[in-house]
Parts: C-alpha cells; sequence; structure tokens
C-alpha cells in the first residue's frame, strides 16, 4: 500500500468526525461560501438525507435550490423516488420532458422547497481524493444509497 493512500486512509474518520460535528450553516448560499471545497450534508431534522461534495460551496447550494431541468439534483432524486419516474437519455423521460408531468413538476417543486428549509453542514476539504473517500465514507455510516458512485 502507498504511502498517500495510507495517509488518505488514515484522515477519513476524523475529517467524518469534524463534518458529522459541524453546526448547520446559517446561510448556505452566501457570498462568504464561493469558492470553498469540501463535503456538505443536507439534514431534515436529525434525519440524514444527502450528503455531496462541491467545488464551490454557494454556487452548489444555489443549484440545489434551482428550479430547472440542469439543476436540483437532490430535488430531481427526492422525486424520482417519490414517483417512480427515472430520467433518461432520451427525449420522453428526460429532465426536460419529465419537468413537463404536472404531478412531476408539483412535487419536484415541493422538494426544492423542503430542501430550502433543510440544514446544511459543510466542512472544508481542499483535496479532492479526501472529498470522494469521505463522501463514501459518509453514506456507508449513515446507511444512504450509494447509487450516484455508479457510472453506468
Amino acid at each position: 500500500m502507498s504511502d498517500a493512500w495510507e495517509n488518505l486512509i488514515n484522515q477519513v474518520p476524523a475529517v467524518f468526525q469534524a463534518l458529522a460535528k459541524s453546526e448547520p450553516l446559517q446561510n448556505p448560499v452566501a457570498a462568504e461560501h464561493k469558492g470553498k471545497k469540501g463535503i456538505y450534508i443536507f439534514k431534515d431534522g436529525d434525519k440524514i438525507v444527502h450528503v455531496g461534495r462541491t467545488r464551490n460551496l454557494q454556487g452548489r447550494m444555489r443549484s440545489h435550490r434551482t428550479a430547472n431541468e440542469n439543476s436540483a439534483s437532490l430535488a430531481f432524486k427526492l422525486t424520482r423516488k417519490q414517483t417512480g419516474r427515472y430520467a433518461t437519455y432520451k427525449p420522453k423521460g428526460s429532465r426536460k420532458d419529465l419537468l413537463n408531468d404536472s404531478d412531476f413538476y408539483d412535487k419536484f417543486m415541493a422538494n426544492i422547497e423542503a430542501i430550502k428549509k433543510m440544514d446544511v453542514v459543510f466542512v472544508e476539504v481542499e483535496s479532492h481524493e479526501m472529498q470522494y473517500l469521505v463522501e463514501l465514507y459518509a453514506c456507508l455510516k449513515y446507511q444512504l444509497s450509494t447509487d450516484e458512485f455508479d457510472t453506468s
């Protein structure tokens, strides 16, 4: 095992603990968060809803709150799960197509509003390797889906 790998792996639990113990951000879309790299968690009360990584916290938080087919990935994920409708890479079933369905759209918008009310905790992590490892570690610790790591 390389020293670099071992060094990264040994740091993961401490970075995860720092994230888990972080206080919720008062305003995750504030200008002070522009360009911050790291790992974030969306929490609905005590329930962990989503773990993600970012190169720009302010931009990522705005994206989660913007209602269009190219943004709001968490809202899409939640809505697809609620409706049993999944996006495809074909025109029929695409994100754009799903948003034309009034039932899907209404649930999508409700999910965006719910996300706006969720707490966000964050820990700054510069290394993209550490970001990936901590995101996966947190998903496993919190027993969240790891589907987003599947590239098929």
